[in-house]
């Protein structure tokens, strides 16, 4: 692969033109800061930054790219997705001051330090008033270099107009402080008005709400925090274990060793559009040994000069009384070259679609950075906290180098299977030839040989709304079947089924007692005939190209199992939203799904087609959670092919979790998984890790979801909105 180092130069010129006067004028504060006022002044003040700087993720949690991505797509409709993103920004902003509250109480400083800490921090979600995200979205990299150096020019201004005394430095820190985020709100209000300026345009709600929606924005949001985290949670945990003095100590070190890494930042901000663009047969070219082994080299010559010169660096910026700090920035400097791989690695998974593969990785990083330095600060300080940066970045190339393998595993079945027309071979020398049908491709395109399966439990409310979307279908499926669990409604159910007409064939199974959706749904596969089966719960509906789309893709690649995105909360997408009837392109995109897919994302059962020599029973055991241990075991079988489509195709009028069917009690919802993780680990169908893995993100997730379900609850009382649907499935 040619590196059009031109490019790449001009990129990172660009960019940098805003950023080198912002970090000129950090480095000029930390600097004053050091030699006029100390150390523990020094330390403080690293402190609140580091504190500000978790704000930032916090308040965009995955908004800031969401945004961007869209203003980026749809520039026509830019009014009313700043108004969107903007109200949950100024939402998060709101939420996070609790928490600079409750670190600001808890960290070992003095009592004025502790309220110079809260107010300069707080002061610090003044950013959710920033466009920011926009300027990044249309492009302006200038803009964006630019407005970023408001704040810290703000703060140099007070320091350089004022002059303060020691005693009254804080003031005028957040004085400044303040005084630059309303600056940068300011510039780019003016920019936006100016961008702004035509007429109306249609908004593509949609893909505005699916795209905003928490289940799309948290995993950015929460990959972003985990970065955060793995790179400053040790100065936070300084913070609250150590004192000011190993604070300051340890921030002029880490200011040092920050200028090379933001350096090569910004490199990696440059070259990500290009990485972007590869063919799979590049891939693993760019992840190979030829470029990495030169990359570390780099790393190493520049971290031995920062590491010989650490001593003469520190007592020429900050004074002699820094001169301590030189061990640690002689340890730091060693993590330069894993920086250098894991930035360069990241970058490339995240430009590829490994978001959740870097989010698990990003995971582990802090994690563990996390938990060593609670273990060591205490008894070593800020060099425990250096020694944890060092051992926390060798953990986290090794899980980057699993991710590589993964990586590589896929660019050759894509470079396989994926990099021709759907529907085409290929032959061995020449251009790709029209695929013969065979036992999983069949000829007949009259319709799909798919089987529908509709378990429905007093659900003669919502059945009509299902049987709507199957036979709306543009690619009808062979048949329909309803299997009615032993509701007291089920002659109404079955009255409208029947009512449908005979062109596709719709038969209705009437169990004599509740046996639950595990048996309904092994009931409808045990009568199916077709190849394939697509489950649709009653409550649920299918977009119109539904079976089209995924049917392609489960025959044209040979697939036995395949999932797609799911919308909820269809009520409230606006009428004739476009999404929701308009055809992805052909072949539709598609990621690889693994067995640790179902461990981080919650699937809905509508989304599922499986081919039905593969298909195997459901637990009848389990109530609830038998979704999630038929998509383990199904992925955990040897040659089991699976992939994801990345476009959404079903839906529900309802939330998540925690409004109506099976998924209504939140606490039984949490116990189903917790107890099908249980059985797959007796069955030996998961690894202890996915056992571990799987048992700690439920626990996780279980607090979070009950708050949203309150919150929400809440939320619909004051509004007088309970009209929600009563169905069970």
């Amino acid at each position: 692969m040619k590196i059009p180092f031109r490019g790449i130069v001009k990129n990172v010129f660009h960019l940098s033109a805003g950023e080198a006067l912002a970090r000129l004028c950090n480095v000029t504060i930390v600097v004053w800061l050091g030699r006029g006022y100390g150390v523990t002044l020094l330390g403080v003040y690293a402190l609140a930054q580091t504190l500000t700087q978790y704000l930032q993720p916090l308040i965009d949690f995955g908004l800031r790219h969401v945004g961007a991505r869209l203003l980026a797509r749809y520039p026509e409709a830019g009014r009313d997705v700043v108004a969107r993103v903007q109200r949950r920004r100024m939402a998060m902003a709101v939420l996070v001051l609790p928490f600079i509250l409750a670190y600001s109480r808890f960290a070992r400083l003095p009592g004025d330090m502790k309220n110079f800490l809260f107010v300069f921090a707080a002061i610090g979600v003044l950013y959710a008033l920033s466009l920011e995200w926009a300027a990044w979205g249309q492009g302006q990299m200038q803009v964006v270099g630019l407005a970023r150096a408001a704040v810290p020019i703000g703060i140099l201004a007070f320091l350089v107009l004022g002059r303060p005394h020691s005693d009254r430095l804080p003031p005028y820190l957040a004085a400044g402080n303040a005084f630059g985020f309303l600056l940068q709100a300011a510039l780019f209000r003016c920019w936006w008005k100016r961008q702004c300026q035509g007429g109306e345009a249609r908004t593509p709600w949609g893909e505005v709400q699916e795209s905003l929606s928490w289940g799309q924005a948290s995993i950015l949001g929460v990959a972003n925090l985990c970065g955060l985290a793995f790179s400053t949670v040790d100065m936070l945990l300084l913070g609250l274990l150590s004192n000011p003095v190993e604070v300051g100590l340890y921030g002029a070190a880490y200011r040092v060793l920050n200028q090379v890494i933001a350096a090569y930042a910004l490199l990696m901000i440059a070259i990500y559009p290009r990485l972007a663009r590869l063919h799979s047969a590049d891939r693993t070219r760019v992840i190979g040994a030829p470029i990495l082994v030169p990359l570390a080299g780099a790393g190493i010559a520049i971290a031995a000069l920062l590491a010989l010169a650490s001593r003469p660096i520190l007592t020429l910026a900050f004074g002699r009384q820094f001169a301590p700090a030189a061990p640690l920035l002689f340890l730091l400097a060693w993590s330069i070259p894993f920086d250098f791989l894991t930035s360069y690695l990241s970058s490339a998974f995240i430009a590829w679609g490994m978001g959740k593969e870097i989010l698990i990785a990003n995971a582990i990083g802090a994690l563990s950075n996390m938990v060593l330095n609670i273990v060591f600060i205490p008894s070593l300080g800020a060099r425990g906290a250096a020694l944890n940066t060092l051992f926390s970045y060798a953990l986290f190339l090794t899980t980057l180098g699993m991710v590589g393998t993964r990586a590589r595993q896929r660019a050759s079945c894509e470079d396989q299977a994926g990099c021709f027309p759907a529907g085409a071979a290929r032959s061995a020398n020449g251009p790709p030839t029209p695929a013969e049908p065979s036992e999983d491709q069949p000829a007949d395109t009259t319709g799909c040989d798919v089987s529908v399966v509709i378990p429905a439990y007093h659900s003669s409310g919502t059945i009509q709304r299902a049987l709507d979307s199957v036979f709306g279908q543009s690619l009808p499926p062979r048949e329909v079947i309803v299997v009615d669990d032993g509701s007291r409604d089920w002659e109404r159910t079955r009255l409208i089924a029947q009512s449908y007409p005979e062109s596709i064939p719709l038969r209705f199974i009437h169990l004599n007692s509740n046996r639950g959706v595990s048996t309904a749904r092994n009931t409808g596969v045990a009568a199916a005939r077709g190849r394939y089966v697509a489950f649709l719960d009653a409550d649920d509906i299918w977009f119109p190209h539904k079976l089209a789309v995924q049917y392609e893709v489960m025959t044209q690649n040979r697939l036995d199992f395949t999932m797609h995105v799911y919308r909820d909360d269809l009520a409230e997408s606006l009428p004739g939203d476009e999404t929701l009837t308009r055809k992805p392109l052909s072949p539709p995109p598609i990621s690889r799904l693994t067995s640790w897919t179902p461990l981080v994302r919650n699937d809905n059962t509508s989304t599922v087609m499986v081919r039905r020599a593969t298909m195997i029973p459901y637990d009848p055991s389990l109530r609830r959670g038998e979704d999630f241990k038929l998509y383990m075991t199904l992925l955990a079988q040897s040659g089991c092919r699976a992939a994801y489509v990345r476009h959404a195709l079903s839906g529900a009028f309802k939330r998540s979790i925690g409004v109506s069917g099976l998924s209504q009690d939140v606490g039984a919802m949490h116990l189903g998984r917790i107890a099908a993780l249980r059985k797959l680990i007796a069955e030996r169908r998961i690894s202890a890790w996915q056992y571990a893995f799987g048992v700690s993100t439920e626990t996780l997730k279980y607090p979070v979801r009950k708050l949203r379900v309150w919150s929400r609850a809440r939320l619909a009382i004051s509004r007088r909105r309970l009209d929600w649907p009563l169905t069970k499935y």
